[in-house]
């Protein structure tokens, strides 16, 4: 049976809100953002504070397609790190799944 890849990486419904007023407020470091950088920036900061949340009630936050190389290599980055091996270099599935749950952890973003 293949397994499918997800299109799309998700964060926590319950804070879908709190990052929209984020992105508007104009004092908030994240104003103006698109949805793909606020991503990065809290997989980022749920890495530098070693802090990871399964995603129990998820929304899809953007496509999957949006991320380019770089993007790509420090989800990989970050997933190696945290496996302790290449191996979940083999399967894309569970780096991406790796990237969505230290997202998923509300980390303070100024």
């Amino acid at each position: 049976m293949k397994t499918e890849t997800p299109d799309r990486l998700y964060v926590r419904k319950v804070d879908l809100r709190d990052l929209d007023n984020l992105k508007k407020e104009r004092n908030s470091s994240l104003y103006g953002r698109d949805n793909k950088e606020i991503f990065i920036m809290a997989m980022t900061l749920g890495y530098y504070n070693e802090s990871k949340t399964p995603l129990e009630r998820k929304e899809g936050y953007f496509r999957e397609e949006y991320l380019n190389d770089d993007d790509r290599s420090l989800i990989k980055a970050i997933a190696v790190y945290d496996e302790g091996n290449l191996d979940v270099l083999l399967d894309k599935k569970k780096g991406i799944f790796y990237c969505r749950r230290v997202c998923s952890r509300r980390n303070e973003i100024p």
